[in-house]
């Protein structure tokens, strides 16, 4: 079985069978040795573990859940997991995409308990339907654009916040696969213009502030728009 995590929060519901999950929280991610191309999976082996290979592996604190029959679980984004189905299994899975600031999943406490009915989710209208996040359709938004990817850090799931080293990174990954210009002066102004408080750092907040259509075109499109000056 493969160790691995989601960038996405993953809604686990069955209606035969069982399942065993095993968790462990974002804030250990960096103990799962995930060495693959795309981050998403780790080549430990949990069913035979090499800790002389892997030796964080030893330091993870697992959690353990069974679900069964009419239960549903919540896997928050980036906890690393593994799943084992047991006897005639029927299950479906929802995937919800990071629009806003995700749920915060503390450690469990058995003394406080929030009910999946109890939780209400909410949809971005910029977004639309799952899809719409492909470059080639019409109805994905820019702001959707930088707040997912801004979010789509390790670093953010963990402490809610980015460097401004990792921030300006991602920053010219995303003006790369937008297909716009990339200087350093227009790097440091995006990251700037999303900075409110001006301490270098991007807070989960301050990325929240890109889902609003007005405040992105006033701030962000002009920055967007500038061209590198050709030099004579």
């Amino acid at each position: 079985k493969q160790w691995y995590q989601r960038r996405v929060a993953i809604t686990a519901g069955i209606f035969r069978g069982n399942k065993e999950l095993i968790l462990a929280p974002r804030s250990q991610l960096e103990l799962g040795h995930f060495d693959r191309k795309d981050g998403a999976f780790s080549s430990v082996d949990v069913d035979n573990v090499d800790l002389n290979k892997f030796p964080n592996f030893a330091k993870i604190d697992f959690y353990n859940a069974t679900i069964e029959a009419g239960d549903c679980l919540y896997i928050p984004s980036f906890w690393p997991h593994v799943v084992r189905s047991y006897n005639s299994n029927l299950a479906v899975n929802a995937w919800w995409e990071i629009y806003k600031t995700p749920l915060q999943c503390p450690t469990p406490d058995p003394k406080n308990v929030t009910y999946f009915s109890d939780v209400q989710f909410n949809t971005d209208s910029v977004i639309g339907k799952r899809g719409d996040e492909k470059k080639d359709n019409p109805k994905r938004s820019k702001e959707y654009a930088f707040r997912s990817r801004l979010w789509d850090v390790p670093e953010m799931h963990r402490n809610n916040v980015l460097t401004r080293s990792t921030a300006i990174t991602r920053l010219e990954d995303i003006l790369k696969e937008e297909e716009f210009s990339v200087t350093p002066s227009k790097l440091d102004a995006l990251l700037e213009a999303i900075d409110m408080n001006k301490d270098s750092l991007l807070q989960a907040a301050e990325i929240d502030r890109l889902s609003d259509s007005a405040l992105f075109a006033e701030v962000m499109e002009p920055i967007l728009a500038l061209q590198p000056k050709t030099e004579l």
